[in-house]
């Protein structure tokens, strides 16, 4: 089908992975890589700023993870399309599994918000999570 995937990695013992995909440490990689997908955990560690300046200006960038559970319109700014996360909606289910180390997708309900579509912070509909 012609496609393919290129996985950048900031730790080299992981280059060794054995796929149908590129891995690499090299970030000039990403201007030949569209679509590109970001996870969230580079807003933690501070790299996102970085992964961005090697993506091309025409490249559609999401930003995906349960880490992205923030408001876009900074990612948004920086060009990101696509920002898709989850939100908790069973909060007393999620806790419970949480402090036992259990997988809690379950009580999570995941979202994707496209910079055209997005109305900004209280266009609709509720966001609270039931007990």
């Amino acid at each position: 089908d012609g496609a393919s995937l290129t996985i950048i990695e900031q730790e080299a013992h992981f280059l060794g992975e054995a796929g149908r995909f590129t891995m690499t440490l090299d970030l000039a990689q990403l201007k030949d890589c569209n679509p590109v997908f970001i996870t969230a955990l580079t807003l933690l560690n501070g790299s996102l700023d970085e992964v961005l300046s090697h993506c091309s200006t025409s490249a559609r960038i999401a930003v995906i993870g349960p880490t992205a559970s923030c408001l876009p319109e900074p990612l948004f700014a920086r060009g990101v399309e696509v920002v898709g996360s989850a939100r908790v909606v069973l909060l007393t289910r999620f806790r419970e599994k949480l402090l036992a180390g259990q997988p809690w997708a379950e009580t999570v309900a995941k979202y994707c918000i496209h910079r055209d579509q997005y109305q900004g912070v209280g266009a609709g509909g509720s966001t609270a999570a039931k007990q």
